[in-house]
């Protein structure tokens, strides 16, 4: 691609005690932040993200939602499907490129651990963007990402679910405590 880039960046996923409406919760970060840093870079860039997996007892993986992976399948994020997970202590960089352009996001798909805080945004643009004469601006700082979120640990919500403790909600099946607005909380009405 003419014009591509390469964007270059270092993760650490790590456990850490958050605290919430008064509680404190362990949860998964990536560089001490929920949701984790911003992926904003054009289409046909090349993406080099090297991720340090420090938690303790538990593998990780990143999962590029939407990328096509058009030759590097191995980079999709899938545990045991598509890619190892990456062990406690261990590394790997996944690299691929940024294709297609659009609104997407990233997250583990190791267990429960998106649900713990490990997801973030991805933004592709296009370089020859057929609307970007109607923008006013095409800011980062106009991403919003949302996301549903629990008072109690993913893995023990995921075996409540097995065990038929939850029979759905309005709008998934866990019923979910509140909302997060990047990163904040928002309480949710229903």
């Amino acid at each position: 691609v003419v014009g591509a880039a390469t964007y270059r960046s270092e993760w650490t996923v790590d456990q850490q005690n958050y605290f919430y409406r008064g509680s404190k919760r362990l949860v998964i970060t990536i560089n001490d932040q929920i949701p984790g840093p911003m992926i904003s870079v054009y289409e046909g860039d090349k993406i080099e993200i090297f991720v340090q997996n420090v938690l303790i007892t538990a593998a990780t993986t990143i999962h590029w939602h939407g990328m096509d992976q058009r030759g590097t399948n191995f980079m999709d994020g899938v545990p045991d499907v598509t890619e190892c997970g990456i062990k406690p202590n261990s590394n790997f960089t996944y690299v691929f490129d940024a294709i297609p352009a659009g609104t997407h996001w990233y997250h583990s798909h190791s267990g429960a651990q998106y649900m713990d805080g490990h997801f973030g945004p991805m933004i592709i643009r296009s370089r020859d963007d057929p609307q970007k004469s109607l923008y006013d601006s095409d800011s980062d700082d106009h991403v919003i990402i949302l996301n549903d979120w629990f008072d109690d640990p993913g893995e023990e919500l995921i075996i409540d679910l097995i065990n038929g403790l939850f029979t759905g909600g309005p709008v998934s099946d866990i019923p979910f405590d509140q909302a997060l607005v990047n990163g904040y909380i928002g309480k949710y009405t229903g």
